[in-house]
């Protein structure tokens, strides 16, 4: 039942594009000859160049003004698309560098030779860090934070347990 409906949707869609299609096609065409018919009925004869009051190096001259106005207009447009083309290529190259790091460091951390230094290192920081006694207390520092609110307490009672032994 639903394959039908998806079929019979998809067959609307498509009928809808096509008279879509069509209209976009005729309302064109229509223009095209609309456009065509008033500017021979304006003209009403073969369209010609005639300069009035120039000569026709003015009218070079003119015209290739006019020319350099719109290349620099168009060259303006140009290097808004460069820019925004630029910072959309530098947010590309960013996050392929970024994702392309990513996966060397996981692989290297998985099998290479960065998981044993670090392994070796932190080996090392927590055994130093057991023998001077700094650990345990910063552990039970926050220990004591999340238990008692406070090493204050905590202290007090080391303190009175020590006397006793």
């Amino acid at each position: 039942m639903n394959s039908c409906f998806v079929v019979s949707s998809f067959k609307v869609a498509s009928n809808r594009r096509g008279a879509n299609l069509w209209k976009t096609a005729f309302s064109a065409i229509a223009g095209g000859v609309v456009g065509g018919g008033v500017v021979w009925f304006l003209e009403a004869g073969p369209l010609r160049l005639v300069p009035v009051g120039m000569s026709y190096a003015e009218l070079a001259a003119t015209l290739l003004a006019s020319v350099a106005v719109l290349l620099a207009i168009l060259g303006f447009f140009i290097a808004v698309l460069a820019v925004l083309g630029l910072s959309q290529f530098r947010g590309m190259v960013r996050k392929a560098a970024t994702d392309t790091a990513k996966d060397h460091i996981d692989e290297r951390l998985l099998e290479g030779d960065l998981k044993e230094h670090f392994e070796n290192t932190a080996a090392s920081f927590l055994n130093t860090q057991f023998k001077s006694g700094t650990l345990r207390r910063l552990i039970e520092e926050r220990i004591d934070q999340v238990v008692y609110g406070g090493s204050a307490q905590r202290a007090e009672e080391n303190d009175g347990n020590q006397t006793t032994e």
